[in-house]
């Protein structure tokens, strides 16, 4: 059964959202951390990559085998009096974040998978930015 990337990135939006204390970013995934007034604690967008077409054969009437790279991207507040402490917490919050996109999602088809690919942050005063990226395989409708 065919994947669409919107739909992937909505349904992990949704899952993410169950998470205690996340809230999707009303602001799209590229202006997200970026601008001052777009960051919020444990805020977060989805930002779809680039889709491509695995080495196989493209049927019209099953689909195409393809991957595409997506990065969550969440703001944690650093306090400035436990700095340490907050560091570690917004740490905690990439590993659970991690840890909820790899469950096994019943509802997707049995050929979809989802691989851990990356992590890394960047101090922005006050916050510090993740991005965490994964990588999804999937089948992609041709019609």
């Amino acid at each position: 059964m065919s994947v669409s990337v919107s739909s992937i990135r909505s349904r992990l939006a949704t899952r993410i959202e169950t998470l205690s204390g996340w809230k999707q970013s009303p602001f799209r995934f590229e202006a997200f951390g970026l601008d001052p007034s777009s960051i919020a604690h444990l805020a977060f967008a989805v930002g779809m990559g680039k889709t491509e077409a695995m080495p196989s054969r493209q049927r019209r009437d099953v689909g195409v085998d393809c991957k595409t790279p997506f990065t969550i991207r969440f703001t944690a507040r650093v306090r400035p009096k436990d700095a340490p402490a907050s560091v570690d917490e917004a740490l905690d919050a990439a590993q659970t974040l991690v840890n909820e996109v790899m469950v096994v999602d019943p509802t997707w088809p049995a050929d979809f998978q989802i691989l851990f690919v990356s992590s890394e942050h960047t101090a922005l005063d006050d916050f510090i930015r993740h991005d965490v990226i994964f990588t999804a395989y999937h089948l992609l409708a041709l019609q």
